[in-house]
């Protein structure tokens, strides 16, 4: 996959809205995008509603920011279940194991 990270000297032009908007661009030397395509869906979309904020538009910046908390909130409890999920899993697992070597199937 190519990416779109360029240099300072590179930067791209304000009229460019599909390739390279202007609300992710304001940080020198990376585009959002260099960043969130190595994340998972929600922490990817907090961290471009965290850079946009009050740069696409200043009227929604708060909008924006509580995009991102619910973004945040959602990879929150969608983590808490993977880890409640893995327990559940070791424990069976372990249970198993234990029956198995009890000769308790």
């Amino acid at each position: 996959m190519a990416t779109t990270r360029r240099s300072e000297s590179e930067a791209p032009s304000s009229t460019d809205a599909v390739n390279h908007p202007s609300h992710y661009t304001r940080f020198p030397g990376v585009e959002v995008i260099d960043l969130t395509e190595h994340l998972n869906f929600c922490r990817g979309n907090a961290v471009k509603y965290i850079a946009r904020a009050g740069a696409k538009d200043p009227a929604r910046e708060i909008e924006d920011l509580e995009k991102a908390r619910w973004y945040i909130d959602r990879e929150i409890e969608r983590t808490r279940r993977e880890k409640v999920d893995r327990k559940i899993r070791e424990h069976g697992e372990a249970r198993s194991a234990a029956l198995a070597s009890e000769g308790i199937e």
